[in-house]
């Protein structure tokens, strides 16, 4: 069984969001490109590190640098991809030259059951710019931090049920 590999080419968009409610969200990356789309479902806590790894990444990479010229290549003939994929593993890079760089996504590995049944594991990688990268960041940690707020007292989520911290010992009234 063969993997596949999709090049999206340079992304002209890129958006870290979340659906549903607080305690019961799931969250993806939307990348838009000339040559598609795909949408990334992933973990909270993997969102929550792309952006600290994005930061890091930036901070060690001069924003004077110039940025690589593109690689696109004429889409005319191609079949606009348009995928959605659960994700197992984000590689994060820099481009050889200027401020380019990638994201390379790597599709969750499916069951034996499902082994038989499908493609075998999928790669999705984009060319971001570090303007994109950035907002990137920044976008991930509000949609991390926007979920349920956590108790002052214990760090402990407080959902829409009462909330009993271990912290106050039992002396303070829900």
């Amino acid at each position: 069984m063969q993997n596949e590999h999709f090049q999206l080419g340079n992304a002209t968009s890129v958006t870290a969001a979340s659906e549903g409610e607080p305690g019961n969200r799931y969250f993806y990356l939307s990348l838009e490109s000339e040559r598609g789309v795909a949408r990334l479902w992933l973990e909270k806590e993997q969102l929550f590190q792309l952006a600290l790894a994005v930061q890091r990444l930036l901070s060690s990479v001069s924003p004077d640098e110039p940025t690589e010229g593109s690689d696109s290549e004429d889409v005319g003939d191609m079949d606009r991809l348009d995928l959605e994929l659960v994700i197992e593993k984000l590689v994060l890079g820099k481009k050889n030259v200027g401020n380019s760089f990638f994201l390379n996504a790597v599709e969750l590995q499916p069951d034996e059951e499902e082994l038989s049944q499908t493609r075998g594991n999928a790669t999705v990688e984009v060319q971001l710019s570090r303007t994109q990268l950035e907002f990137l960041s920044n976008q991930a940690l509000e949609v991390c931090a926007a979920g349920r707020p956590l108790c002052p007292l214990c760090g402990v989520p407080i959902g829409i049920e009462k909330h009993r911290c271990s912290r106050t010992n039992g002396h303070v009234k829900i």
